[in-house]
C-alpha cells in the first residue's frame, strides 16, 4: 500500500481528533485573509429581494426538512422520514441526498445515505464542512446520552455515499441534553467554529451555541451566542462562507397574531471577531408564513435560502414539513 502522509490517513475513530486537525488545517491554508468589512457594506441597496418560496421537487406527503447544499450547489442533503423500501413500516428519521445537473436543473430521486452514517436509530440534520470532507448530523444512536452531534469523514469528495464511520463530537460539544443543528464555519485565517443549538441551560428553551476547533483537533467549550438568542426556542443557525452573515430561527414574538410561531432571523457583524448585530426578520415572501432551518447558499451574485414550511392546512391534522427556496440577486460583496 502506498504510503500516505499523516493528514490524509483515514485512520480508526480513536484518531478521529488528528483527522479533523489535519483537515481544517489543510482548508485554512488553502484560503486567502479573513474576511472584514462593515455590517452596512455587505448588504447592497441594489439588492433585490426575495422570491416567493418554491417548493423542491424531492418533497413528498412524508416529511422533508432540514436542508443543506454542497458547495457547488449540486447536492442537496436532508432528512426525511419517508419509507426506505416498500416494506418499510417504520418511518424513522433517514439522511437522503438528491442530485441536479447543473443550479438551473431539476432535483432528482433522492437516495439514502448507507450506513454507517443511516443507522436503526434517527438520523437527521445533515451540515457539510467547506471543504466537503465532514459530514456533521445528529443522530440518537446512543440512547442514554440522547441527540448528539457526530462527524464522518469521506476521501473523494464527489462521492456522496462514500461516508465513514461517523464518531460523536467530545464532552464540550455533546451533553446529556439535546444537541443538534450544527453548522461548520471554515473561518479563513482563524479557528473553524461549529454552530449548534442545546436546551442544556435552561432545559425549557433551545439556545445557540458556537465552539472552536482547536490545534489538537479537539472542540473547545461551547458557549452562548447572547446577543443571537432569546428567552424562547432558538435554532439551526447557518452562516454565510465568510462568516459574517447569519440566519436562524426563533419562536420569539415579531408578528402581529402569530405569538409563539417561529420565523427566520438575520444577524450580521462587521469582522468574525466581533459581535453579531440584533437580529431582524427576513422580509417576506421569506416570512409571509411561519418557516424554519434556513440554509443560506451563495453562487456568484446568485443567492438561495432554503427554508422549511408546514404545508398542512387543516390544524386538525398532522404538520407536514417540506423544504423550500426563495433567491435574489445580490450586490456588493461576491465572496461571501
Amino acid at each position: 500500500m502506498k504510503e500516505r502522509s499523516r493528514c490524509d490517513l483515514v485512520a480508526p475513530m480513536l484518531a478521529l481528533s488528528l483527522l479533523v486537525s489535519c483537515s481544517m488545517e489543510k482548508e485554512r491554508r488553502g484560503t486567502t485573509e479573513p474576511a472584514t468589512g462593515t455590517a452596512a457594506s455587505l448588504v447592497s441597496s441594489k439588492s433585490t429581494g426575495w422570491s416567493e418560496p418554491v417548493s423542491l421537487e424531492i418533497n413528498t406527503a412524508y416529511t422533508e426538512q432540514q436542508p443543506a447544499l454542497s458547495k457547488n450547489g449540486l447536492s442537496l442533503y436532508f432528512m426525511s422520514n419517508r419509507p426506505e423500501d416498500l416494506n418499510d413500516g417504520d418511518l424513522e428519521a433517514n439522511i437522503w441526498v438528491s442530485h441536479r445537473a447543473c443550479l438551473e436543473c431539476a432535483w432528482q430521486a433522492p437516495v439514502e445515505l448507507p450506513a454507517p452514517v443511516n443507522g436503526p436509530s434517527n438520523d437527521a440534520q445533515p451540515s457539510l464542512s467547506r471543504d466537503e470532507h465532514w459530514l456533521f448530523f445528529v443522530t440518537g444512536r446512543v440512547a442514554k446520552q440522547g441527540n448528539d452531534i457526530w462527524v464522518s469523514y469521506r476521501d473523494n469528495v464527489h462521492d456522496d455515499l462514500g461516508w465513514q464511520a461517523p464518531a460523536p463530537l467530545g464532552p464540550t460539544v455533546n451533553t446529556t441534553a439535546l444537541d443538534g443543528g450544527p453548522s461548520y464555519f471554515a473561518n479563513d485565517g482563524g479557528s473553524p467554529q461549529l454552530f449548534f443549538f442545546s436546551d442544556r441551560v435552561p432545559a425549557t428553551k433551545t439556545d445557540i451555541y458556537m465552539s472552536e476547533l482547536k490545534s489538537d483537533g479537539t472542540w473547545g467549550i461551547a458557549t452562548p451566542v447572547a446577543e443571537l438568542n432569546s428567552t424562547v426556542a432558538d435554532q439551526k443557525a447557518s452562516v454565510t462562507p465568510n462568516g459574517l452573515e447569519i440566519y436562524f430561527w426563533s419562536a420569539r414574538d415579531a408578528k402581529l397574531g402569530h405569538a409563539g410561531e417561529s420565523f427566520i432571523w438575520h444577524s450580521m457583524r462587521p469582522s468574525v471577531s466581533e459581535r453579531w448585530s440584533k437580529p431582524t426578520l427576513v422580509e417576506d415572501p421569506v416570512n409571509s408564513q411561519p418557516a424554519t432551518q434556513p440554509f443560506i447558499y451563495i453562487h456568484g451574485r446568485s443567492e438561495s435560502l432554503l427554508i422549511v414550511r408546514n404545508t398542512t392546512t387543516d390544524p386538525r391534522k398532522p404538520a407536514n414539513l417540506d423544504i423550500f427556496e426563495a433567491a435574489r440577486t445580490r450586490g456588493g460583496d461576491q465572496n461571501r
